[in-house]
């Protein structure tokens, strides 16, 4: 069990990291999505790129993608390469 302890940890930390990346985008989304000025057609327009950013963030991750837009999450992944 204790061999295993620092795989897991590694593991724990990188998804961590993938849901504090995760967690701001949809914080800066929901601040973009606030205010007296905005209409709805803004705000459809906003959802749905946030939901293309989705797919496009999905297969970065999946490919290791070097410039991927979770920042925590590749330094985490090649904190645990090394």
């Amino acid at each position: 069990m204790h061999l295993l302890l620092p795989l897991w940890m590694n593991v724990f930390l990188t998804q961590l990291a993938y849901l504090c990346d995760m967690f701001a985008k949809l914080n800066q989304l929901n601040i973009s999505l606030q205010g007296k000025d905005t209409h709805l057609l803004q705000l459809h327009d906003k959802i749905t790129a946030f939901k293309r950013k989705l797919h496009l963030w999905k297969t970065d991750l999946l490919m290791n993608n070097e410039q991927c837009s979770f920042h925590l999450c590749m330094e985490q992944q090649a904190h645990c390469s090394h």
